[in-house]
């Protein structure tokens, strides 16, 4: 990428740092942030879109990893998010402690427009440290559904009328309400418009 490119990339990823860092309830379900209108980084995703060749699908995800974190994507990230995209095929993936298994659904709906990606986390200060880092994403908007957050909010109703829309592009939800009725007749709607592109576990 060009040096200018990553510039404007870096400036990008430090207001969304002070942003999140503002200190900004856990989940701010009256104003959602737009999708990024960064030219340079619509334009990798357009790319991205396009790649029919595995090599090529490597090496844009491999600079879209740069752009989002600011280093250099391990082989193994880079062909889980490449295999969830593109091959469509289930991906188990066991590593050490701080390999940056988080960072592979983190990506997914970052690289992928109109989808949607679930992460069961059953710990709510997990969950609320993995929204902040979605938030710093270009174009995402995460919503953290679980007990101690989710079902204390008085617009709980507004909260699934969006999910309806698929207005998110993260849901980080507990077990709880990953197995309620009302959740999973949303999120297996037929007639939803956004892709169901990824289903992680953080355990």
């Amino acid at each position: 990428m060009p040096q200018t490119q990553r510039v404007a990339h870096n400036s990008d990823n430090r207001r969304r740092r002070q942003r999140v860092q503002a200190d900004q309830p856990v989940n701010d379900l009256v104003v959602l942030p737009d999708r990024d209108t960064n030219p340079e980084w619509e334009a990798l995703l357009d790319r991205l879109d396009m790649a029919t060749e595995k090599a090529d699908q490597t090496a844009l995800i491999a600079e879209a990893i740069r752009t989002m974190y600011l280093y250099e994507g391990r082989n193994m990230q880079i062909e889980s998010i490449r295999a969830l995209i593109f091959d469509r095929r289930d991906v188990i993936l066991i590593a050490k402690t701080s390999f940056g298994k988080s960072m592979i659904p983190q990506s997914v709906s970052a690289l992928k427009r109109n989808t949607m990606t679930l992460m069961i986390i059953p710990l709510t200060e997990l969950g609320k440290e993995q929204l902040q880092k979605i938030q710093l994403l270009p174009g995402c908007r995460p919503v953290l559904l679980a007990e101690e957050v989710f079902k204390k909010e008085k617009n709980r109703k507004e909260v699934f009328e969006r999910l309806k829309r698929c207005e998110y592009t993260h849901i980080l939800l507990s077990p709880e309400i990953a197995v309620e009725d009302e959740f999973g007749g949303i999120v297996s709607n037929p007639l939803s418009s956004v892709q169901v592109s990824c289903r992680a576990g953080s355990y």
